[in-house]
C-alpha cells in the first residue's frame, strides 16, 4: 500500500535550555519564585502585561523556549544578583529576541552589542560587586566579639573562653566562605576572623597547648595577608614571641619578635608591647647591652602608655615594669629585679576590678620570689611564692615559672621546711 503522499513530518524534539535550568538550580529557587519575581520586575518598569507564570518558565528552561524583550534582560538581572555573577544573556542559553523592533545600537564602534545588551552587562557587573547576603550587623557583632573578649580576657578561665571565641570564629568562617559578601566586607570578615584566631592562639598559651598555638598564630597570618591589616599578624608574633620565652625557647622568641616588628605599624601600641617584648628576649639571652636598647626604646612610649591594662591588645606602664622586672632576674640582677617586680604588684594590686590582670599579677609575684631567693631571703620568697599560687587564675605559664621558682629555692635553701612546704603550695613534686 503506498504512503500517503501529506503524511506529516515528524517533529524535531525539543531540545532544553541547560544554562538556563543550572543557573536557576544555583539560585535555589522554583519556577514559581522565578516567574513571581520576574512580574514583580516587569511591574516595576510598568510593564504589566508581563507576568509569567511556573508553566511559561518551565517551557523556557525544558522546551529550549526562547522568551521576548525585556525578559532576557530581567533574567540576566534576576540570577546576578542570587548567583553574586556577571551574567549576560547568552550566559543563560537566552537570544534576547526582539521580535520586529529596530536594533538599537550602542555607540560607535561597539560592534554588533546592542545598546540594551551592553547596558545590561554593565549593570550586573556593579550587581554583582555589591551583591551581599550578609545581614545588617553580621560583621559588627564579630567586632564587639573581638572587643569584649580582649578586654575581659584577663579576668577568664582560659578553658571556658576558649569555647566561647572558637563560636565566634567559626561563625566568622562560615560568613566568609559559606555566604555571598562584598569584596570589602570580606576584608572585615578576615580582619575579625584573624583577631579572634589571635585570642585563640592565648587561650591555647594559657592551656599549654604549643600546637595549636602554632597553628592559630599561622591561621592569624593568613587573615592578615586577606585583609591587608598586617597588624594582626604582629600581634600573633606577640603570643608567639611568649609561648617561646615561657618555654625556654629564646631564639624562637626573636624570631617571633622580629617578624612581628617587620610588619606592625610605626608607633602603634603592638610595636610599643613588640620592643618591650625584644628587651625580654635579649634579657633571656643574657644579652645585656641589647636589652639595654630595647628597654629604652620602649620606655620613651612610657608617657603615652595608660597606667591599667587597656585589654589583651594593649599596653601599659604596668606591663612594661612587669617585663623589666622578669628580664632583670634573667640577667641575675636581683636588687633591680625585686624594685620592678614591686612596682608592678602594687600597680597590679591597685588596679580596679575590670582591668585586673591575675596572671601578669602571679608572674610578678614569681619574680620577686626568684629576686629574694638569689639575696638568700628565704622567708619573703616563700611569702611572695605563696602569693603567686593562691591567685584567681593560675594558667599554664603561671605553673611553668612555679616551677622554676620552687628548684631554685629548693636550690638555694635545702635545708628549710618552709621550701618543702612552698613546694607543696605550688602544687609541685620536687
Amino acid at each position: 500500500m503506498p504512503w500517503p503522499v501529506n503524511a506529516p513530518e515528524r517533529r524535531r524534539p525539543k531540545a532544553p535550555n541547560t544554562l538556563l535550568r543550572d543557573s536557576i538550580a544555583r539560585s535555589g529557587m522554583s519556577y514559581a519564585q522565578v516567574g513571581a519575581a520576574l512580574t514583580a520586575m516587569a511591574r516595576a518598569d510598568g510593564e504589566r502585561h508581563i507576568s509569567p507564570g511556573r508553566t511559561r518558565v518551565g517551557h523556557w528552561v525544558c522546551d529550549g523556549e526562547q522568551p521576548k524583550d525585556p525578559i532576557p534582560r530581567y533574567l540576566t538581572v534576576l540570577l546576578t544578583e542570587r548567583l553574586g555573577v556577571a551574567l549576560t544573556p547568552a550566559d543563560l542559553g537566552l537570544t534576547g529576541d526582539r521580535g520586529s523592533e529596530p536594533e538599537d545600537r550602542g555607540p560607535a564602534g561597539a560592534g554588533e552589542v546592542s545598546r540594551a545588551a551592553s547596558v545590561t552587562t554593565a549593570r550586573a557587573y556593579a550587581s554583582a560587586a555589591a551583591a551581599s547576603d550578609l545581614r545588617p550587623g553580621d560583621i559588627e557583632d564579630l567586632e564587639l566579639a573581638v572587643a569584649e573578649f580582649a578586654a575581659s580576657y584577663a579576668a577568664r578561665e582560659p578553658g571556658v573562653l576558649w569555647g566561647e571565641v572558637a563560636a565566634r570564629r567559626e561563625r566568622a568562617a562560615s560568613l566568609l566562605h559559606h555566604h555571598r559578601h562584598t569584596v570589602a566586607e570580606g576584608r572585615e570578615l578576615s580582619r575579625h576572623a584573624g583577631m579572634l584566631s589571635v585570642i585563640l592562639a592565648w587561650c591555647a598559651h594559657d592551656l599549654g597547648r604549643r600546637e595549636l598555638v602554632e597553628a592559630y598564630c599561622d591561621d592569624a597570618w593568613v587573615q592578615a595577608e586577606q585583609a591587608g591589616v598586617m597588624d594582626i599578624g604582629a600581634w600573633a608574633e606577640d603570643v608567639r614571641a611568649t609561648e617561646a620565652l615561657y618555654g625556654g625557647r629564646a631564639v624562637e622568641g626573636l624570631a617571633a619578635v622580629s617578624r612581628g616588628l617587620a610588619v606592625a605599624v610605626r608607633d602603634s601600641v603592638v610595636e610599643v608591647r613588640l620592643t618591650a617584648q625584644l628587651a625580654r628576649v635579649h634579657a633571656r639571652m643574657r644579652d645585656q647591652a641589647a636589652f639595654e636598647r630595647a628597654l629604652g626604646r620602649a620606655r620613651r612610649d612610657r608617657p603615652r602608655l595608660p597606667e591599667h591594662r587597656s585589654g589583651l591588645f594593649g599596653m601599659d606602664t604596668a606591663v612594661l615594669e612587669g617585663f623589666e622586672a622578669s628580664s632583670l632576674v634573667w640577667l641575675g640582677d636581683a636588687r633591680g629585679a625585686l624594685k620592678a617586680a614591686g612596682a608592678a604588684v602594687e600597680r597590679y594590686e591597685a588596679m580596679p576590678g575590670p582591668f585586673r590582670a591575675p596572671t601578669r599579677l602571679a608572674i610578678a609575684h614569681l619574680d620577686r620570689a626568684l629576686a629574694y631567693t638569689a639575696l638568700g631571703e628565704a622567708e619573703p620568697a616563700v611569702a611572695a611564692a605563696a602569693a603567686a599560687m593562691s591567685g584567681q587564675r593560675v594558667v599554664h605559664g603561671v605553673r611553668a615559672r612555679a616551677a622554676h621558682v620552687a628548684h631554685r629555692m629548693c636550690l638555694r635553701f635545702p635545708q628549710l621546711a618552709e621550701v618543702a612546704e612552698v613546694a607543696g603550695v605550688l602544687g609541685l613534686a620536687i
